[in-house]
């Protein structure tokens, strides 16, 4: 990771000396393209963070004036806390494999294991405290009627497959640099199917995140009666950059990421027109269909059995989530 950091940290000082791509990149004895796509990735890390403490201020401000389900609250933040304490557990393999054979061994597990703690403890406040408002304004939010007859939870779901069937279908009208290879994040702990599972509870965090998300472009667009292009340009924003992060060749993560991007502010601005019901549901397919492709480029038994426990565990959450958000939200909720 450290190594990592370096090279981006290069990356940015070779432009900024030289002023050009192409000169950085010979400097660095990389591709422009690689450089581009480590300067655009570092870019889009910075852009995040700063929304990231823009959305984390709102919500200590909307919690402070008590807009928030803090029953959901609670619940997000145990989930969230027992899913990584978990999977600080079942990660050892990685944990094992950073260790420095010139440090005490002890030293070293006991600093990882408590500063991984600290994070998950703090990472999984943050998520709680933007889910308890996003879940409290779903809850009082008056129900829109959707532009067919599927329920919330389909209507969702059937719109995270219509948006990665578009950017599949862009992206494959570019030729690729470099093969698709699998992830093989679950093998490389000590319980695949563990941290298949945890890996569906995580859903728990994304849904409070879309929730959350859902909350601030209501507030922004008025209850959606103002600036609509401002909502549709965030939320391609948002569907393109997680597309694009996620596609490996850059002129591939660019056409998955416009066609995606266009595809879902359609959709959610015509077809689901913003119901917050439909975010479990688009939530929980996007995250099989990530999962469903892991699992076809492993190939493996042991692949497919990784993302049917997912797959059975975010089912479960995106319906749990579901019945809750149906339920109205009583005007004083206990504390």
């Amino acid at each position: 990771m450290a190594c990592h950091n370096l090279v981006e940290l290069d990356a940015v000082l070779a432009v900024a000396r030289k002023a050009s791509f192409r000169q950085a990149a010979l400097e660095l004895g990389m591709s422009t393209t690689a450089l581009s796509n480590t300067i655009g990735k570092i870019a889009g890390g910075l852009l995040y963070a700063l929304a990231g403490i823009a959305a984390l201020v709102a919500a200590v401000r909307s919690w402070l004036r008590g807009e928030s389900d803090n029953r959901a609250l609670k619940l997000i933040f145990a989930i969230g806390l027992a899913t990584s304490i978990a999977s600080i557990a079942v990660m050892w393999p990685s944990l094992a494999m950073q260790l420095k054979t010139t440090e005490p061994v002890v030293w070293q597990v006991v600093l990882a294991t408590l500063g991984s703690l600290l994070a998950s403890a703090v990472g999984a406040l943050l998520i709680a405290l933007i889910g308890g408002v996003g879940t409290w304004a779903a809850r009082t939010s008056h129900a829109v009627p959707l532009a067919g007859h599927l329920p919330p939870w389909a209507a969702g779901a059937c719109a995270a497959l219509f948006v990665a069937g578009a950017g599949a279908l862009a992206g494959s009208a570019v030729a690729p640099e470099t093969p698709q290879w699998p992830s093989l994040a679950f093998e490389s702990t000590a319980v695949p199917w563990a941290a298949a599972g945890l890996a569906g509870l995580a859903t728990v965090g994304s849904i409070a995140v879309g929730l959350f998300l859902m909350y601030l472009l209501d507030r922004v667009t008025a209850s959606w009666t103002r600036r609509g292009w401002l909502a549709a340009a965030v939320v391609f924003a948002v569907i393109a950059g997680l597309v694009a992060v996620k596609a490996g060749d850059a002129g591939a993560a660019l056409a998955e990421g416009i066609a995606s991007g266009l595809v879902a502010a359609a959709v959610i601005y015509f077809v689901l027109r913003f119901d917050p019901r439909t975010v479990p549901g688009y939530v929980v397919a996007a995250s099989l269909i990530d999962a469903a492709e892991n699992a076809a480029l492993t190939g493996t038994t042991s692949g497919w059995t990784s993302f049917a426990v997912m797959a059975a565990v975010s089912v479960a959450v995106g319906y749990a989530a579901t019945r809750y958000l149906g339920r109205p939200l009583p005007s004083a909720m206990p504390s």
